[in-house]
């Protein structure tokens, strides 16, 4: 988001000195600088939106690495119990 705001921080003061270069406004330039903070807008919107996707998506992730970890829990006392009953088995 902030690279964002950088990039609009540059991208507007170079569309305003190309228009200042000619020192004349029309109302055509002042068109196409509402045109591009109006596309500067929805930009954004669309990076509010993929950082909200994003932050579901590690959620996701990190309730899939909750799960695995207590499934290799799982696993590692079944094996161990296992390892246990075959060495007793083997001790008679």
């Amino acid at each position: 988001m902030k690279s964002l705001t950088k990039l609009g921080a540059l991208v507007l003061p170079l569309a305003l000195l190309t228009g200042c270069a000619s020192h004349t406004h029309t109302l055509s330039d002042i068109s196409d600088i509402q045109a591009v903070k109006d596309h500067f807008g929805r930009v954004e919107a669309h990076v509010g939106k993929i950082e909200a996707h994003l932050l579901q998506v590690e959620n996701t992730a990190n309730t899939a690495l909750t799960t695995a970890r207590s499934a290799q829990a799982s696993a590692d006392e079944a094996n161990a119990k296992v390892n246990r009953m075959f060495h007793k088995a083997m001790s008679k």
